[in-house]
């Protein structure tokens, strides 16, 4: 696994700042400041849980409804719309529904009327269970499946959540629902953890393959990711406080909507390390090529010059070509 950075940014880091920000970085890795760091490395045991627990879901249920919002959804959705078929429940034998992340009642009706219940197990993400989106979302699937499977409806629901405290903790105490744990990570960080790995297994994916995959990042790339993070720091200092990010691979599209969640949570600050009031922080935009190359463009090149730009390419794989054989029109020439 390799990535490509080219910069085109036009300013300069400051060699200072940089070299205490390694440094930092460097640290806080060491001491395992950063638990989200050691996701890639997590024991056999944990990965070996999560392996089981997919394999009985999928052994007795065909269609899966994970329940979750922010960091309990965003990040599973990006990988699977990445990873699978876009329209992935078409085409397999089993189905995966992503539900919880609104309070509008018609989306979950809608998936609702797709359901069978007896074939039908719910998935819900939440380290603490206070979320209210997740939890009135829950509980009208937990209400449905007592109405259609009656007092078996326990053994259609497992939960991703603190191993100890926490509202949906109880809730699996009191209902004696099937768990895994949610580790001790933020949860815009935790798509490596049970959180992103169960419902990616559900839908059929390698997650150790996955797992080694991060790792490779995390260990070939650190210099990279740490080159455009300072570029990033750089332009924010010179007026550039609005990044875009714009992958030009469709199957991508769901990453901006993550990313947007990781740069907005983790970097809008009202505090700096020292305490004073400063509110900072570089708003983040998910865009799609081609798409908002044809609806933005004009405000991205003739705007003002407030912006930074990301635009993500992978190696295709698809033989589709343009065919040679087009009507004969001169303004097809091209």
């Amino acid at each position: 696994m390799a990535l490509r950075f080219t910069s085109q940014f036009g300013v300069t880091p400051d060699r200072g700042a940089l070299a205490n920000a390694r440094s930092f970085v460097q640290t806080s890795l060491a001491g395992g400041e950063l638990p989200f760091a050691l996701l890639p490395y997590q024991d056999e045991a944990t990965i070996g849980d999560i392996e089981t627990m997919a394999h009985h879901l999928r052994e007795r249920f065909k269609t899966f409804v994970i329940v979750g919002i922010g960091g309990s959804d965003l990040g599973s959705r990006a990988a699977h719309r990445a990873l699978n078929h876009q329209f992935y429940n078409l085409c397999n034998e089993r189905r995966l529904f992503f539900v919880g992340d609104t309070t509008d009642p018609r989306a979950l009706e809608e998936v609702m009327d797709l359901l069978n219940w007896e074939e039908t197990a719910v998935v819900v993400v939440s380290k603490s269970g206070n979320t209210i989106e997740v939890m009135a979302s829950y509980l009208v699937l937990r209400a449905a499946l007592q109405a259609h499977v009656g007092e078996s409806y326990k053994e259609h629901i497992v939960a991703v959540t603190d191993p100890e405290t926490g509202t949906l903790r109880e809730v699996v105490k009191a209902e004696e629902y099937a768990s895994i744990p949610h580790p001790a990570v933020g949860g815009r960080f935790s798509v490596l953890s049970a959180v992103g790995l169960l419902p990616l297994a559900l839908a059929g994916l390698d997650i150790r393959a996955l797992l080694h995959g991060a790792k490779q990042v995390l260990e070939e790339q650190r210099e990279t990711a740490l080159d455009y993070a300072a570029l990033q720091h750089a332009a924010y200092n010179s007026g550039q406080h609005i990044h875009v990010l714009m992958p030009y691979t469709y199957a991508l599209r769901e990453v901006g909507f993550w990313f947007r969640q990781l740069w907005a949570e983790s970097l809008g600050k009202a505090l700096n390390l020292e305490g004073q009031e400063v509110h900072i922080g570089p708003t983040p935009i998910a865009a799609v090529g081609p798409t908002d190359q044809h609806s933005q463009v004009q405000l991205y090149r003739e705007g003002p010059n407030d912006k930074t730009f990301t635009f993500i390419t992978v190696n295709e794989t698809s033989k589709l070509q343009v065919p040679q054989d087009i009507p004969s029109v001169p303004a097809l020439d091209y």
